[in-house]
């Protein structure tokens, strides 16, 4: 199945976005779930949401104040509820009820919370273990994201979606008490913790981008700064919710790398140098690069432009069966399997701009290089794999894409005849490496064969 495949509706936009799973717009009108959180004239908090005292400012008096998260993802009302880190004895997990997860659809959300609980402590595909907490079955190690990401591919899928999630803003408000004492939602900014490649248009209130990582597969927790305001007073607070109350934006990567190669043929002869580009190409965050991040243009949906931060990683690439996750190491002759002619990742160390399904990237190529010594018909396999970890701590980036292609080197001998004198007797020849004989043809039309054992022909 492609990528898009994945998705439970047509979601794609006229203007090339793909919109939330999630069914449109939450309002305080469709939402299904909400979590209620009400404040004292102290700005504080009580119950599981004491934790928002550790991040509200408030000036003036917060008395009044109830502020509601909305979804459509879950069902039913919460006061003063804990955060998604959160379990007792009772309860396995939490599960906010204001809580969404980008893309996924109320269905998938209601599904993967009924299936996660059966998750805990069971294995990863890496080896690695499902956290047995109780605590982190909805939040980081559990079996929610787990399912999401890695066995059903729910996410949005890496330099290929164009994430758009219009008015955010819409998934807080007051309840009716407190809009009647003045209070309203001011501000909202969930911009400090978006997966790399996302932006927060705070005028036009959208998150959009392209998600471009250095892990294959993943989640971010929205963590969301929300200002409330009183227009009867004049107060302010200000507060952050995180911990998995607002949900998390996912990614996966389920699209193999490009090698530019195309099994293309290239004549030399002995003594040429070399200099072959393996073009590696990949929509996720995986480049013949060292890992870092870059800055690169993005048009978003209403044809403007913006400044996304995609981040990368090393991929594997390799010749001839001998791979390599190191920019710095060079595989010489005796791996590439080409006499004189060495491999490595982006031996100049500087990224360039290009353009990978129509999104501006950083990448370099792999690169062929040296000077060719031997004749012959030399095939050549080429590698490239974007995410692969052998160590089982690191299980966002185990199943990763891979792809071959290959090229041929095809080197003529050479033969060299030096200057002689007139009244020279003997004519020195060299004969490249690679080649048996050679043929001199005379002035008057004989010929003479030289094998290769022979330096010089008498006169």
């Amino acid at each position: 199945m492609a990528a898009q495949d994945f998705y439970a509706e047509s979601t794609v936009n006229t203007n090339g976005t793909r919109t939330t799973h999630a069914s449109g717009v939450v309002t305080p009108e469709n939402a299904t779930g909400k979590d209620i959180y009400v404040f004292n004239a102290e700005g504080k908090t009580s119950g599981g949401a004491g934790e928002l005292n550790n991040y509200t400012t408030v000036n003036g008096s917060a008395e009044g104040l109830e502020v509601v998260v909305y979804s459509n993802q879950r069902d039913g009302e919460d006061r003063n509820p804990k955060n998604g880190m959160f379990s007792d004895l009772v309860t396995i997990g939490h599960n906010n009820k204001g809580r969404m997860d980008y893309p996924l659809t109320p269905e998938m959300a209601k599904k993967l919370a009924l299936e996660a609980p059966m998750w805990r402590g069971k294995l990863r595909p890496s080896g690695s273990t499902i956290s047995s907490s109780t605590a982190t079955v909805f939040s980081n190690n559990g079996g929610y994201e787990f399912l999401a990401t890695e066995i059903y591919k729910l996410a949005y899928e890496q330099g290929i979606d164009r994430v758009y999630i219009p008015r955010f803003k819409s998934r807080f408000g007051v309840t009716a008490d407190a809009a009647a004492k003045g209070w309203s939602v001011t501000k909202v900014d969930p911009g400090k913790n978006l997966p790399p490649g996302l932006t927060y248009d705070a005028e036009n209130d959208v998150i959009e981008g392209i998600i471009t990582a250095n892990i294959e597969n993943g989640v971010y927790d929205t963590r969301t700064t929300v200002t409330f305001t009183n227009s009867k007073t004049g107060a302010t607070l200000t507060t952050t919710f995180q911990n998995m109350r607002m949900g998390w934006i996912g990614w996966m990567d389920t699209t193999p790398p490009v090698i530019k190669t195309d099994d293309a043929v290239y004549e030399r002869t002995v003594g040429d140098d070399i200099n072959i580009d393996i073009k590696y190409q990949d929509a996720s965050g995986a480049r013949t690069l060292r890992g870092q991040g870059g800055n690169v243009p993005y048009t978003k949906a209403d044809g403007t432009s913006t400044t996304i931060r995609q981040t990368y990683r090393t991929a594997i690439t390799g010749v001839a069966g001998v791979n390599t996750d190191n920019r710095t190491r060079v595989l010489t002759d005796s791996d590439t399997t080409i006499p004189g002619v060495n491999y490595q990742m982006d031996p100049e160390n500087k990224a360039k701009l290009i353009d990978v399904n129509g999104q501006p990237t950083y990448s370099a190529p792999g690169k062929l290089s040296g000077t060719l010594t031997e004749a012959g018909v030399y095939y050549v396999a080429t590698y490239a794999k974007d995410y692969n970890s052998p160590r089982n701590k690191e299980q966002w980036i185990q199943s990763g894409q891979e792809t071959q292609a290959g090229l041929t080197v095809t080197v003529r001998p050479k033969v060299e005849a030096l200057n002689i004198e007139t009244y020279s007797e003997t004519v020195p020849v060299t004969i490249s490496k690679g080649a048996t004989n050679a043929v001199v043809t005379m002035p008057d039309g004989t010929k003479t064969v030289l094998q290769k054992s022979k330096m010089e022909v008498g006169l």
